[in-house]
């Protein structure tokens, strides 16, 4: 198993807020799949008796719908919870990709000073400059720019991701920019 390096650790960190609002916009998904199970119902419920107050409907034997309308709505029902199940569980294969990437960041991230932790966010979270970091922080440029490097550094030897989630994540997020 290989895990990312320096260069994908540094990538990974400039994608961290969008990895943020995908694991948000997965999460409401699976919601919004999880929670159609009573709008499905009734829909299904609608077709398969219409208008009709049911408590003096006949009701058929357990098991399989006796008329014709009753079976097919059986069956879309069958159809749509296997497709909704279907859908669940990638979403929430996604969301266990997402989540376990961002973990291993923050965990990694942690580890580096908060001073590296300013000037990384302020370089590569709110785009100022080296210049702007340097007046900041009361440091050279130079020194600015090494300390982001050893703060990366450090977090890469420290997240141990596994390279084929890094890629599969870092697709997902090329995927949703197209």
């Amino acid at each position: 198993m290989g895990y990312i390096g320096y260069q994908q650790t540094k990538e990974l960190f400039l994608q961290v807020p969008y990895l943020r609002a995908l694991q948000d916009s997965l999460q409401a998904d699976l919601n919004r799949v999880m929670g159609m199970d009573a709008l499905e119902a009734d829909a299904l419920y609608s077709i398969a008796v219409g208008n009709h107050v049911l408590s003096d409907t006949p009701r058929p034997p357990a098991g399989l719908p006796s008329d014709a309308t009753s079976r097919l709505a059986v069956t879309y029902e069958d159809k749509f919870l296997g497709q909704k199940r279907a859908a669940g569980r990638e979403i929430r294969q996604e969301m266990l990709n997402v989540g376990t990437v961002i973990d291993k960041f923050e965990i990694s991230y942690r580890t580096i000073p908060k001073k590296q932790r300013q000037m990384l966010e302020a370089k590569y979270w709110e785009n100022a400059t080296w210049k702007e970091i340097s007046d900041t922080y009361k440091v050279v440029i130079r020194q600015a720019q090494l300390d982001c490097e050893k703060a990366f550094r450090r977090m890469a030897g420290i997240i141990h991701l596994d390279a084929n989630l890094y890629d599969a994540v870092i697709l997902m997020i090329k995927e949703a920019d197209q």
